[in-house]
């Protein structure tokens, strides 16, 4: 899947990522490239619902028969359940960091990173290799996307007061929604 075609979980709390986990991610991600060539070094294959691209809408699950076919559509995308940070580590890896300005762009704030240009170097120039992410497709609805993105989350470390406050206001439009 294109970098440009995949989106977050619309229930995704998380609006910052630790930029050091990022950069470490793709750094790791780069070394393995050549022993898991199919996946470009994903040990794990992040995991996504098919939507159409203007109006963020979930496809109808008969598309994903021949979802491959589909794929090549312009107005498909793909929204992720599962695999935020590895979708900003090929983002890390296709652009460059050189390109990627202060990260602020993909969610990433590398200001407080030390070493960036030595330790990192090896992420300074884009590999166009990463400019597409291999991607398992399932079938989700909204209130298994955000079931998804809070057991995520829920183990992880970071999560501000502002996010988790945000994430249930999102569930709470959401369970209105479903008692219509």
């Amino acid at each position: 899947m294109p970098l440009l075609k995949i989106f977050d979980n619309p229930y995704q709390p998380r609006a910052n990522y630790d930029a050091e986990h990022i950069l470490n991610l793709a750094v790791s991600i780069k070394s393995l490239k050549g022993e898991l060539v199919a996946t470009r070094g994903l040990q794990q294959t992040p995991t996504a619902r098919l939507i159409t691209i203007r109006q963020k809408r979930l496809v109808d699950r008969a598309f994903y028969a021949d979802a491959h076919a589909m794929l090549v559509r312009d107005d498909l995308g793909v929204q992720l359940m599962f695999g935020h940070s590895r979708l900003r580590a090929f983002m890390v890896l296709a652009e460059g960091l050189g390109a990627l300005g202060d990260g602020s762009a993909v969610g990433l704030r590398f200001a407080g990173v030390r070493e960036l240009e030595t330790r990192y170097a090896d992420l300074l120039d884009p590999d166009l290799d990463y400019a597409t992410m291999p991607m398992f497709l399932g079938f989700a609805l909204d209130h298994a996307m955000w079931a998804h993105a809070i057991t995520e989350n829920s183990q992880r470390k970071n999560i501000t007061a502002m996010e988790e406050a945000r994430t249930m206001q999102r569930a709470a439009i959401l369970v209105s929604k479903m008692s219509l």
